[in-house]
């Protein structure tokens, strides 16, 4: 008996086992003890690197056993041009063989965004500079033409130099009429003024810019030229005397005068102290008075205050000379004095005397040979043979006999005048302890004297 319930006992656990595992799959881990594999999940996968990241879920699964996913449905973050959907896995899902890994599968859509465009105002053009259009800023941060986006604007600042810019316009412009200026207020030229950019301008065009000092005109006072007038014996109205064209310090005027009447002379209408210049041929005395009558010319030196009138012949005066023995080349005597020319006379050696007539207005004289063959002499005697010293001839009688100067040395600086002679250097010696200095230790001259110093006697090396 008690074996045949051993034998039902154990029927039954064999039934109940069949019937546990027939409802179970789970069951077979329970009789089987297999191989035990990891199963993960992962969001990415870097098919360059191959690596795996961002790991949502994993799992341990016995070999021949189903994978099954049990975490939280994969999402991924939409960006500016997309939204994603998750879709699977990149592999089926089968049975455990091996350690395995599986990442997220995403469908994606496109993002249709809509741009917004945003006016931005253009900037007028003025007379001083260009301006621009009106244009749209898109909210994608690009700019466009238009505000529906089709006019794209890929360079904006050279859009506003090119396509989009508005050229510089014309000066709106005010005439000014010139006016005069005055002792109590200035004047102005012509010009024009923009009533835009308040520029100044001296044509209708705008193109002449100028500024506001420079279209005034200052008052200037005119300047009143010195009237002198001359006026003869008691006559009333006076003879207008008028500049020398070739010397400012003289005026002059033509007159009529008998001998005898005196010149008197005014300077604006107030009388002028005149005294007459104290030469021969002079045709006013020493009173002012006419010493031949005619029509003649008058000279006024306004700034020495001295007359000279022209219409008198000097007298003449007789010089009579004597020459050395010996001569071979021609000899001339050289005349001058103060308002009458310089004059040259030839004397004949082969005479014994030689009679010269002058005016008594000659005041100097020099008596030189010249080399042979030379027809005159040169101002720095440099092809003369002999010479005489300056002569003044209101010292000396009519008779002269003529005596060379033993020789002719010029001297390196040296000082001629009208009161020394203007022939014969008087020589200015180096001094003993500066040698760029030259002195003449004393020279005796006279009020308003006229000097030159020159070198080696010449006139070409004035100094």
């Amino acid at each position: 008996m008690k074996k045949i319930f051993r034998l039902f006992f154990i029927a039954f656990l064999c039934l109940f086992a069949a019937i546990t595992l027939a409802s179970c799959d789970s069951c077979e881990s329970f009789l089987d003890e297999g191989t035990e594999y990891t199963i993960a999940f992962y969001l990415d996968y870097d098919s360059e690197s191959k690596t795996y990241s961002n790991k949502l879920w994993e799992t341990k699964v016995q070999e021949g056993n189903q994978i099954t996913y049990g975490g939280s449905t994969p999402t991924k973050a939409a960006d500016s041009e997309y939204t994603y959907t998750f879709k699977g896995w990149d592999h089926e899902l089968g049975k455990a063989t091996r350690d395995e890994n599986f990442y997220a599968l995403f469908d994606k859509e496109a993002v249709t965004t809509q741009v917004t465009y945003t006016l931005v105002s253009g900037q007028a053009a003025t007379c001083e500079a260009d301006g621009f259009k009106d244009y749209y800023q898109g909210s994608d941060g690009k700019y466009y033409e238009d505000n529906q986006g089709q006019k794209l604007i890929a360079d904006l600042n050279a859009w506003k130099d090119g396509a989009g810019k508005l050229a510089k316009v014309a000066h709106t412009l005010e005439h000014h009429d010139a006016k005069e200026a005055t002792p109590e207020a200035s004047g102005n030229v012509e010009y024009w003024t923009c009533s835009v950019c308040n520029k100044y301008f001296l044509d209708a065009a705008g193109t002449q810019e100028t500024t506001a000092e420079g279209v005034v005109v200052e008052y200037v006072a005119p300047v009143v030229e010195d009237k002198y007038l001359a006026f003869v014996g008691s006559a009333t109205e006076g003879v207008a005397m008028t500049k020398n064209a070739d010397n400012e310090k003289e005026f002059t005027a033509q007159i009529t005068a008998e001998a005898g009447q005196a010149l008197s002379f005014t300077l604006n209408g107030e009388a002028l102290a005149v005294t007459a210049k104290a030469v021969a041929t002079n045709n006013v005395d020493a009173e002012l008075k006419v010493k031949t009558e005619g029509t003649f010319a008058i000279w006024l030196n306004i700034e020495t205050k001295e007359l000279w009138a022209d219409g008198y012949a000097a007298p003449k005066v007789t010089y009579t000379f004597t020459l050395p023995e010996g001569i071979t080349g021609k000899v001339l005597a050289h005349f001058w004095g103060d308002g009458v020319k310089d004059l040259n006379e030839e004397l004949d050696p082969t005479q014994a005397s030689i009679s010269v007539e002058v005016l008594a207005a000659y005041t100097g004289l020099v008596v030189a040979e010249l080399e042979d063959g030379e027809e005159g002499f040169n101002t720095d005697w440099t092809n003369v043979k002999h010479k005489t010293v300056d002569l003044d001839l209101t010292k000396v009688e009519g008779t002269i006999a003529v005596q060379w100067e033993d020789q002719i040395v010029k001297p390196l600086y040296g000082l001629v005048g009208k009161s020394i002679g203007w022939a014969a250097d008087l020589e200015l010696v180096k001094d003993a302890n500066n040698e760029n200095l030259y002195v003449l230790a004393r020279v005796e001259l006279l009020a308003g004297d006229e000097v030159k110093v020159r070198k080696n006697g010449n006139w070409d090396e004035e100094l």
